[in-house]
């Protein structure tokens, strides 16, 4: 079996000097900084809106947020759920670096009142051979108020 196993570790076979030998790796993971709602002080999500929410992914001189595969990236409650609507590339923390804002559509996130955080997931392109589970920083959720 070759791929990727249920505990993210990269399994493969290959033939040397005619023996079959098997491999696995265990990609390093990182934590890499994002911001729910850029450019606002408030990272409230509310999960009745059928509004989008704007994340944006920060480069940084290990990180060049540009390099995320945009087919892999989703956000939410556990980080399978939500999958971008639209993307931009522009330099959100004024530092010079390209930073990436991804868009989503807030009901598909699963978020819900009371949840504390939301994880954004992606895969780096296939010749990098890495996974990445970004992790945002906390936030409040809220219902709308009707009355």
């Amino acid at each position: 079996m070759e791929g990727i196993n249920k505990q993210g570790q990269i399994v493969g076979s290959y033939f040397d000097g005619g023996q079959m030998r098997g491999f696995i790796a265990t990609p390093k993971r990182r934590l890499i900084l994002i911001d729910i709602r850029p450019r606002s002080d408030a990272n409230r999500i509310n999960p009745s809106s059928a509004k989008d929410i704007n994340v944006a992914v920060f480069s940084s001189k290990d990180f060049d947020a540009t390099s995320i595969d945009l087919n892999t990236v989703r956000f939410g409650a556990t980080g399978t759920e939500a999958a971008p609507v639209h993307v931009a590339r522009r330099d959100v923390d004024g530092d010079g670096d390209r930073d990436m804002v991804v868009r989503f559509q807030i009901q598909d996130t699963g978020i819900k009142c009371g949840d504390t955080s939301a994880v954004l997931t992606d895969k780096f392109r296939v010749d990098r051979r890495l996974s990445v589970q970004v992790q945002s920083k906390r936030y409040s959720v809220r219902n709308r108020i009707k009355g």
